[in-house]
C-alpha cells in the first residue's frame, strides 16, 4: 500500500519511480490477489506500453529519463505481466489497446538474436538481480534469453486473445526458437543448471562480474540461482532439466551463486510452489522475511540484511514493493486459488496446508 501511489513505485521515499520490472514481475500479482482492484495495474502497463511510442522496448522506469539505461529484463517482465493481468481480468479491451505495443518490442528482439539464436543487445544495461552475477554492457547473458522467451510466449497469449491466431503462432514458435537455443548453447552438465555468461563455441565465459552503482563483486560462480529462476519463468527449463533445478532455488549449492533481492527468491519460492512443495517456500519466509519482522519492520525491504552491497545497512531500501511477494504467494498456493483461464471464469482451488492448521 505504502507503494501505492498514482502509479506502484519501488518505495516511498528513496526513489519513487515507476521501475517497470519491479512492478511487473512483483507488485501486480500482488495488488490483483490481495485487493482485486485491477485499474492501478491497469494503469501502470499501459503507461509502459507508451514508452514504445519512443524506444525498441519498454522504457526500464516511466516517466523517466533513463532511456540511455535501457534494461530488457524489465521490459521482459511487462510483456509477462501484461498477459498475467489478462489471465486475471479479462479484460480484452486491455488486449486490444496494448498488442500493438508488445508486437513492437516482440520484433525488436527478434531482430537482435546472434548466430547462435540468442538475444544479443550490445550496450543496454543487463541486471537481473542484485547478486553476484554480471551485468556487463556487451555481455550475452542467458537469463535475458529466457525471460525474452517468456516475453514472446505472452505476446502470443495476447496476440490470440484479440483474435490474431497466425501473429500468435508467430510468437509462440520463437519463443521455442529461443527457448532451444539457450538450451543447446547454455546448459552446463557439470554444474546442472544455465550459466550466467555464454561464449561462442560453447566455452564458459570468463567467471568474474563487472561493477554495479559502486558495488564491488569477486568472481562470480558462473552458475547462479537468479538465472536459473529465469529459466523456469521464461519456461526454458523442463522435463528433467526443471528437475534438476528446482531443489536449488531454496537451498543454493555451494558452487552456485545465491540470489540478492528477496524478489527473486519469492519468485523461486514461487516455481517450487508450482510444483506442489510449498513447505520449504513457508520455512523461507518464516526465516528470510522473519527476520525483518525480528529487527522491528514493518514494511518489507529491498535487500535482505547482511547483503555485502549495503556499506553496513541492513538494507538498500526499507520499503520496497517488490518484497512483498509473499503476500501473493501465500493466497495463491497456500490457500491455493489461481485463474486457470482469462477473468477466472475457471479456477483452481488447491490448498497446500502443509504445516498450516488453517488457511483463509
Amino acid at each position: 500500500r505504502l507503494c501505492s501511489e498514482d502509479t506502484f513505485t519501488d518505495c516511498p521515499t528513496y526513489e519513487q519511480t515507476l521501475w517497470v520490472g519491479d512492478a511487473c514481475g512483483g507488485d501486480i500479482p500482488v495488488h490483483l490477489t490481495v485487493h482485486g482492484d485491477p485499474r492501478l495495474p491497469r494503469r501502470v502497463l499501459l503507461l509502459a506500453a507508451d514508452s514504445l511510442q519512443r524506444l525498441p522496448i519498454t522504457g526500464s522506469q516511466v516517466p523517466g529519463d533513463w532511456e540511455n539505461d535501457l534494461l530488457p529484463n524489465w521490459s521482459f517482465f511487462w510483456a509477462m505481466g501484461c498477459a498475467e493481468f489478462y489471465l486475471y481480468t479479462g479484460d480484452v479491451e486491455f488486449a486490444r489497446l496494448v498488442y500493438p505495443a508488445m508486437a513492437k518490442q516482440a520484433a525488436f528482439i527478434e531482430s537482435m538474436r546472434n548466430a547462435a539464436g540468442l538475444v544479443a543487445l550490445p550496450g543496454f544495461w543487463h541486471l537481473l538481480d542484485w547478486a553476484n552475477i554480471p551485468d556487463g554492457a556487451n555481455e550475452i547473458l542467458p537469463h535475458e534469453s529466457c525471460l525474452a522467451a517468456g516475453a514472446f510466449t505472452a505476446t502470443a497469449k495476447i496476440a490470440q486473445a484479440i483474435g490474431q491466431p497466425e501473429a500468435a503462432a508467430r510468437w509462440q514458435a520463437l519463443a521455442g526458437e529461443l527457448a532451444a537455443a539457450v538450451n543447446r548453447e547454455c546448459w552446463r552438465d557439470d554444474r546442472q543448471g544455465f550459466g550466467d555468461l555464454w561464449r561462442p563455441g560453447g566455452v564458459p565465459g570468463p567467471e568474474m562480474v563487472t561493477a554495479s552503482y559502486g558495488m564491488s563483486w569477486a568472481p562470480a560462480n558462473g552458475v547462479s540461482q537468479p538465472s536459473n529462476v529465469a529459466a523456469l519463468i521464461g519456461g526454458v527449463a523442463t522435463a528433467e532439466r526443471a528437475a534438476a533445478i528446482l531443489p536449488r532455488l531454496i537451498d543454493c549449492p555451494p558452487d552456485w551463486t545465491p540470489t540478492g533481492t528477496p524478489w527473486i527468491h519469492a519468485l523461486a519460492g514461487e516455481q517450487v510452489a508450482r510444483g506442489g512443495h510449498l513447505a520449504p517456500v513457508l520455512d523461507t519466509i518464516r526465516d528470510r522475511w522473519g527476520d525483518m519482522l525480528d529487527k522491528g519492520s514493518g514494511t518489507a525491504w529491498e535487500l535482505f540484511a547482511g547483503f555485502e552491497g549495503t556499506f553496513g545497512w541492513w538494507t538498500r531500501s526499507w520499503c520496497h514493493a517488490w518484497s512483498a511477494y509473499p503476500a501473493y504467494l501465500l493466497p495463491a498456493y497456500a490457500l491455493g486459488v489461481r485463474p486457470l483461464a482469462a477473468g477466472f471464469t475457471h479456477a483452481l482451488i488447491a490448498p497446500q496446508l502443509c504445516d498450516l492448521a488453517w488457511v483463509e
